[in-house]
């Protein structure tokens, strides 16, 4: 169901003076958002409270009528949220969650606005974005590092998150290879890079908090530097290495190839802002064999993305265009193969 802005602003108004703890609260301003192929956001400014205050500026964030299936509802992505701006992590700050249908005709949650833009084929460019990139990645890579400081067991309000895995790799590769098993097509391509990713696979080590869609898109950028990291939906438990490769993905780089971190920069600065903060020396092993799983996935996930254009019901034509990137990632693996076996045939693991 569709927010319809007319029909929920009254009972939204009464929602967030209770939730502010006001009097009164009155919209005056109500617009929908950019972006977001899983989530819908709105910005509001909302007058709460004496007629003189400041209005408050903020984001209410509900689902679409047709999602993916690890997307998260609107009250444990809010729980995610709480749980990074508790650890420290630059996030907007969460004010409430709302699980009563009544209210706007579904569940969602408000957080404040963060100034900064978020889309790529803007921030690429702004001289001054480019010129600051490899400042930012340290940035970015230090809130990573404080993101996974969130380990099982130790934050209680995330026990609504699926069991961590004992094998994140293994695990990975399973879950891809059954969905393919379902698939109405054949990608031996895909099939060929999860058995060589089934070969290599690591050793388990740990578990930590995994955003789930870590990268240039994801963040907010104002004035040269990181201002929030946005879109919790798709949080889960996995490996340390599995967002580093992520952020570095050739998809992800827009009109920027050339730069390995997002198409803002290097991934050494990525990995200086990652190791500062957690102490710990990336291993290039580690790195090329994420970077290999992230392709791999995005491919699969390319396929799950068109299948909701195609047979899902939600005509898009962005998603249309996702289902392009199967190939394209594809090759991409490949190449990584390629480039990953040639080392292994000179004695060379990092």
């Amino acid at each position: 169901m569709a927010l319809e802005p007319e029909r929920a602003r009254a009972p939204l108004e009464r929602f967030l003076a209770a939730a502010l703890q006001v009097y009164a609260c009155r919209i005056t301003q109500m617009t929908r958002l950019a972006g977001g192929t899983v989530q819908d956001n709105w910005y509001l400014e909302a007058q709460a409270g004496a007629a003189g205050a400041a209005p408050r500026r903020l984001v209410l964030r509900t689902g679409r009528v047709v999602g993916v299936n690890d997307s998260l509802p609107a009250a444990h992505e809010y729980a995610v949220l709480c749980a990074a701006a508790k650890a420290g992590v630059r996030v907007p700050q969460p004010v409430a969650v709302c699980t009563d249908p009544a209210v706007i005709g579904q569940p969602f949650f408000v957080m404040n606005f963060v100034d900064g833009e978020s889309r790529p084929w803007k921030l690429q460019r702004i001289p001054e974005v480019m010129a600051a990139g490899d400042a930012i990645l340290e940035e970015i890579g230090a809130e990573l590092a404080r993101l996974q400081t969130i380990t099982p067991g130790v934050n209680d309000e995330l026990g609504f998150l699926k069991s961590p895995p004992r094998d994140v790799a293994r695990e990975a590769i399973a879950d891809m290879r059954a969905y393919l098993d379902r698939h109405d097509h054949p990608h031996p391509t895909t099939e060929y890079a999860l058995r060589w990713l089934e070969r290599h696979a690591p050793a388990p080590g740990p578990v930590v908090l995994c955003h789930g869609d870590f990268r240039f898109g994801n963040v907010t950028i104002a004035g040269g530097k990181l201002t929030s990291i946005l879109d919790w939906e798709l949080t889960r438990w996995g490996d340390p290495y599995e967002s580093l490769a992520w952020f570095c993905m050739r998809f992800f780089r827009f009109s920027r190839p050339d730069l390995i971190a997002g198409g803002l920069g290097s991934r050494a600065a990525l990995l200086r802002g990652w190791r500062a903060v957690s102490g710990r020396v990336p291993e290039a092993a580690a790195i090329r064999y994420w970077d290999i799983m992230a392709n791999t996935r995005w491919a699969v996930i390319s396929l799950q993305q068109v299948g909701r254009q195609v047979f899902g019901g939600e005509n898009s034509l962005e998603l249309a265009l996702v289902g392009l990137a199967t190939g394209e990632m594809e090759l991409e693996a490949l190449s990584l193969i390629a480039q990953a076996d040639a080392l292994s045939g000179l004695g060379q693991t990092s």
